[in-house]
């Protein structure tokens, strides 16, 4: 599974929100059982994430602000993935230096998982 989107409001877009609730469906995605409680029903599928925020929710203050990746990879953890990989493209609003170390970052993310993708 692939998923890119950039962060609105610190969250995901409406657009990818009206795609999950579509997904998210027991019996096809997940199972519930009173004896064992839920269970994903996705599984050993990889998933990526590849997101782009506009400021730099890396830093000390700001990652509390970041609901955008731990909903991702709670939500696909619930479904089942184990090996999920989030890239992320950040400060795309700030200043040149900035952004270019970002996706220098993202780019050897990208070559360390080569074979993978």
């Amino acid at each position: 599974l692939l998923i890119a989107t950039p962060m609105y409001n610190f969250s995901i877009p409406s657009s990818l929100k009206a795609w999950i609730d579509q997904i998210v469906r027991i019996g096809k995605t997940f199972s519930f059982s009173p004896d064992t409680g839920f269970e994903g029903l996705v599984k050993n599928k990889r998933a990526y994430v590849l997101t782009a925020t506009g400021a730099v929710f890396s830093n000390d203050g700001m990652q509390e602000l970041d609901f955008l990746s731990p909903y991702l990879k709670s939500l696909l953890s619930f479904l089942g993935f184990t090996d999920i990989e989030l890239l992320t493209i950040e400060g795309t609003t700030t200043d040149e230096p900035a952004l270019k170390q970002s996706k220098e970052i993202a780019q050897n993310k990208i070559t360390r998982l080569g074979g993978s993708l």
